[in-house]
């Protein structure tokens, strides 16, 4: 997976809308989240674990996750564009949040909702723009299930990866054998090598 495009509106620290274009990096394979302390690192790898599974990388709720500073007619937004094998995928999620209501001046809760589109890049065109196919639209457990079916790790799985820059490689290594087996199996593609495996034998 290759994040291509990241915007995080009243979401952890960001009281208004942040966007980070990955593809300003190049082509380069790996990079470097740098900052000072309480700069919003934690929360650029928070919003991408939300956005594609609803769940913080740490112990914060994705509820919780709403900036305390954001006015109150501002939804809560995460929208993560990422390249797999040949495709591009959109995740554009929202918590359960309570917002100003659309009409009258009183607060309302709106539910959790995520929908999952794939996409197709425009050169010149801002990936916001970029033209979409509707994969799975508000449902939650639906647009997870499809999430981990693409990316071909589960929550927790993914957080155990994704958490690696955080210096708590440590989970990996204290994971019992089998969770262990089915991560690695997963982020090196095995399953083919297991079924010619299981084919012979």
């Amino acid at each position: 997976m290759k994040s291509l495009f990241l915007q995080m509106t009243a979401f952890g620290p960001f009281a208004a809308t942040q966007s980070i274009h990955f593809t300003d990096l190049g082509d380069n394979p790996l990079f470097l989240i740098n900052g000072p302390t309480g700069a919003g690192k934690t929360s650029i790898l928070d919003a991408i674990a939300f956005a594609l599974y609803g769940k913080t990388t740490g112990d914060r709720s994705a509820d919780a996750m709403r900036c305390h500073h954001a006015a109150n007619d501002v939804e809560t937004e995460v929208i993560f564009i990422f390249a797999l094998a040949d495709k591009i995928y959109r995740v554009d999620r929202k918590p359960t949040q309570t917002t100003k209501a659309k009409r009258g001046d009183g607060l309302t809760t709106r539910q959790a909702s995520a929908n999952l589109y794939q996409v197709t890049a425009e050169s010149g065109h801002s990936p916001l723009s970029w033209p979409t196919t509707l994969l799975s639209s508000s449902s939650v457990t639906q647009a997870n299930a499809k999430v981990e079916q693409l990316i071909g790790l589960n929550d927790s799985q993914f957080r155990q990866v994704v958490v690696l820059p955080q210096g708590q490689f440590r989970e990996l290594l204290v994971a019992n054998s089998q969770s262990r087996e089915t991560i690695l199996a997963s982020l090196f593609q095995t399953e083919t090598f297991k079924r010619i495996e299981e084919a012979v034998t």
